[in-house]
């Protein structure tokens, strides 16, 4: 009994011994940190404080900061951490922060790349779909401008139905109804970065073709 007590006394010496050596050796707190916590570790309580920034750079594991930087809007650095972790849902969102990059090429290839690893990846595939329709929409707006006839839509603004249509295509819908300025769209997307990413899909194309319509009238 007295052996276990003298080996508690001896941790808790040791304990105070450490934190002593830290402070008389100027260490910073993350150098303390690093005592206790690895960095993964440390960068999951920066994120769960929304302090994305941080959290990206203490995360070594690549998904991880990828997840923190995607939340940081640092799109392009995040789509190089998803890749690195090499995993269908590494994939997903990489594809993700090139759509946000306005990427639809590399996107494309990277939904592509995650349905192969996870061919029953619904959200990649519903992406994917959502990204070629975009990407189609804003060929045939070029090759208008190259035709010279304009560059018009012919509307404001694309709503991409959440229902399966008949012939496994979704259906599109053409509206010239609400629009949404900069800095919602931001506000809408870093709320539901954790939520629902193809609801914010969806509101963010639409927005897009919205105020390209009006630049091209």
């Amino acid at each position: 009994m007295n052996k276990k007590i003298t080996l508690h006394i001896s941790l808790i010496i040791a304990v105070l011994a450490s934190v002593t050596f830290y402070v008389t050796q100027g260490k910073s707190i993350d150098s303390f940190n690093d005592f206790w916590q690895t960095k993964n570790q440390q960068g999951q309580v920066a994120l769960e404080k929304a302090e994305f920034a941080k959290a990206a750079k203490l995360f070594e594991d690549p998904l991880k900061r990828g997840q923190a930087l995607y939340k940081n809007a640092q799109f392009e650095e995040a789509a190089i951490a998803f890749n690195q972790a090499g995993t269908a849902e590494a994939y997903f969102n990489s594809a993700n922060s090139l759509i946000m990059m306005g990427n639809y090429d590399l996107a494309i290839k990277s939904y592509d790349r995650a349905l192969e690893l996870k061919p029953k990846f619904s959200e990649a595939q519903f992406n994917r779909e959502l990204a070629l329709k975009r990407k189609k929409i804003l060929d045939d707006a070029k090759d208008k401008m190259d035709e010279g006839t304009g560059g018009k839509l012919g509307a404001d603004e694309i709503v991409f139905d959440d229902k399966p249509a008949q012939n496994n295509q979704s259906s599109v819908e053409v509206t010239t109804e609400e629009t949404m300025s900069e800095a919602e769209i931001n506000e809408l997307w870093m709320r539901r970065v954790q939520s629902k990413p193809r609801d914010f899909m969806k509101i963010k194309f639409s927005y897009q073709l919205s105020r390209e319509g009006e630049n091209n009238e």
